[in-house]
């Protein structure tokens, strides 16, 4: 998938696992805490490509994300090799999780929303370097703050993000190595190859997913709950004349 498709990939498909979880009863997160998610989400989507030097996403902080690309195609092997496994995807969860649990500060919430963020604005936007850090603060400070007290939301956000950019190159003809170096390569070439029409396709349908869910379970539910209405103010004509006091 190209990197529009995954990003959107990762926040629609994030926000379907937290429909799915509140519909089953489950977990239901707050919707500040989705919004944060769904960026996170999106960004860690991208994550994977770090191993190919030449992906947008490698420049993404200039020279720190470039020297990050070139170690990490170092030692994955290549591009579509090492961090497009079940490996990688245990290796950064568990990661996240040992950084969420060694400590309960927000500055691991905040620097992580932050990378994210610049990653999504960077394939988005194709931004510069120092614009695209100095928005990601932004954005990054945002959903930390949305993200509450309450840190699990990342390491979901994390780890199904991370987890959708593998299914996305799955469904390509050029598939991906989930258990590299051992077994074969899996493809289930549904989309096509990357920059197919079928794949811009999915990647738009994604993207209107998203765009629904956001606006269902993050825009509505945070509107109601930021302005109630208020029954008192909305009382009926014929509840007001009948409160009245009789002048017989």
């Amino acid at each position: 998938m190209m990197g529009r498709s995954h990003l959107l990939l990762g926040a629609a498909g994030y926000l379907a696992v937290e429909a799915c979880a509140s519909g089953l009863g489950l977990h239901e997160a707050a919707p500040p805490e989705l919004a944060a998610g769904a960026l996170v989400a999106s960004g860690a989507a991208m994550l994977a490509d770090l191993d190919h030097p030449e992906a947008t996403v490698s420049r993404t902080l200039g020279p720190v994300t470039h020297v990050l690309s070139r170690i990490t195609h170092a030692l994955a092997g290549g591009h579509r090799k090492g961090t497009h496994t079940v490996w990688a995807w245990l290796i950064v969860s568990s990661l996240t999780y040992w950084a969420l649990g060694r400590s309960s500060s927000p500055w691991v919430v905040l620097g992580a929303s932050v990378f994210a963020a610049a990653l999504f604005l960077r394939v988005l936007t194709e931004a510069d370097g120092i614009i695209c850090l100095l928005l990601a603060t932004v954005l990054g400070g945002a959903a930390t703050l949305a993200g509450g007290h309450e840190h699990s939301w990342l390491l979901v956000a994390v780890s199904s993000g991370y987890a959708l950019h593998m299914v996305g190159d799955v469904i390509t003809t050029e598939g991906i190595p989930p258990f590299f170096p051992l077994g074969r390569q899996m493809r289930f070439p549904i989309i096509g190859s990357v920059g197919h029409w079928r794949e811009r396709l999915a990647g738009a349908l994604c993207g209107v997913l998203a765009l629904y869910l956001l606006v269902k379970m993050v825009f509505l539910p945070g509107w109601h709950q930021q302005y109630p209405l208020r029954a008192s103010s909305r009382a009926p004509a014929s509840a007001i004349v009948a409160s009245a006091p009789s002048r017989h």
